[in-house]
C-alpha cells in the first residue's frame, strides 16, 4: 500500500510506456472521437450503455429524447467501436476525454452531465462503475469548471471519520467481488494499517454497495488535511492488496476514490 500511495501524482517511465500500449490499441474512431467536445460526450455517454439490449434499448429512446440531434447520433455511431474495447480501456477514455469536456460551454455541460445522471439511474440501480464514472466526471470536470475555491481542510471528529471511513472501507471490500471470509480479511487488513482508528466490533455485518453513501463519505473525506487522506487512501489499497491481485473493478474504484480525495493514482491495472 505504501508503494502504492508514493505514485500519487507520479510520471514514470512504465506509467509513460503503459500509456503508449494502451494509445497504440485504441480504435481510430473513438480516438478522433475523444479529442473533440461533441465526442468526447457521446464516447462517455456510450460507456453507460447497458450490455444487455432490452435496458440498452431503453437507454437509447430516453436519450433521443433529451441530447440534441448531432449529439444523439455521435453516440450511436460510436457505440459499437467502444462496446468493443477491452474493459481496461474505460477509466483512461474518460481521462483522455477531460481536456475536450473542460471546453464545453456551460450550456453544454449542463446537458451532457443530465444526460448522465438520465443514463446511470435509469434502472433505478447504480453499479460500481457508474459510479467511478460520474466521481471521476465530477472531480476532474465540474469541479474545475465551476473554479469554486477549495475549501480548507478540516479535522472531523473521531466519531464522523470513523463513520465515512468505515462506510468507504466497506465498498472497496464490496468491490472484489469475493466470498465473506476473503471480504473480512480484506478489511482486517485495511484497518490494521489505520492503527486503531476501527476496532474490531466495527466490523460491518453485511458489505452492500451503496453510490449515495460512498460519495456522501468520499466529499467528507476529501476536507480533511493531507495525512488523513494518505491515510485513508492506504488502508483502502491495503484492502485491496491483500490477496496480492488487483482485478478491474477494484482498480477503478480506487482511482475514483483517489481522485475524490485529491491523491490521483496512475491508469494501473490488474
Amino acid at each position: 500500500p505504501g508503494q502504492l500511495s508514493a505514485t500519487v501524482g507520479v510520471i514514470s517511465a512504465w506509467g509513460i510506456e503503459a500509456s503508449s500500449e494502451l494509445l497504440c490499441s485504441l480504435p481510430k474512431p473513438v480516438e478522433r472521437a475523444i479529442h473533440s467536445p461533441l465526442g468526447a460526450c457521446a464516447v462517455i455517454w456510450a460507456l453507460l450503455l447497458d450490455s444487455e439490449p432490452d435496458k440498452r434499448d431503453d437507454q437509447v429512446e430516453a436519450l433521443r429524447s433529451t441530447a440534441n440531434e448531432p449529439l444523439f447520433s455521435e453516440t450511436v455511431a460510436i457505440f459499437p467501436h467502444v462496446q468493443a474495447l477491452d474493459p481496461s480501456w474505460w477509466l483512461p477514455l474518460i481521462d483522455m476525454a477531460v481536456p475536450s469536456l473542460r471546453s464545453l460551454s456551460p450550456a453544454q455541460f449542463v446537458e451532457f452531465r443530465q444526460a448522465l445522471d438520465l443514463l446511470i439511474r435509469r434502472d433505478q440501480e447504480v453499479t460500481l462503475f457508474e459510479f467511478c464514472v460520474s466521481t471521476v466526471i465530477d472531480r476532474r470536470v465540474s469541479a474545475a469548471a465551476s473554479r469554486v475555491r477549495l475549501a480548507r481542510p478540516q479535522r472531523l471528529s473521531p466519531d464522523m471519520l470513523k463513520t465515512h471511513t468505515l462506510a468507504l472501507l466497506t465498498a472497496v471490500c464490496a468491490s472484489g467481488g469475493a466470498d465473506p471470509f476473503s471480504t473480512d480479511r480484506a478489511f482486517k487488513a485495511a484497518t490494521d494499517s489505520l492503527d486503531g482508528l476501527l476496532a474490531a466490533i466495527d466490523h460491518p455485518n453485511d458489505y452492500t454497495f451503496s453510490a449515495e453513501a460512498l460519495a456522501s463519505s468520499l466529499e467528507a473525506l476529501a476536507q480533511t488535511p493531507l495525512e488523513t487522506r494518505r491515510s485513508v487512501l492506504d488502508a483502502c489499497s491495503a484492502a485491496v492488496l491483500f490477496d496480492r491481485i488487483i482485478d478491474l473493478e477494484e482498480a477503478q474504484l480506487l482511482r475514483a476514490v483517489a481522485y475524490s480525495l485529491d491523491l490521483p493514482l496512475p491508469p494501473f491495472l490488474g
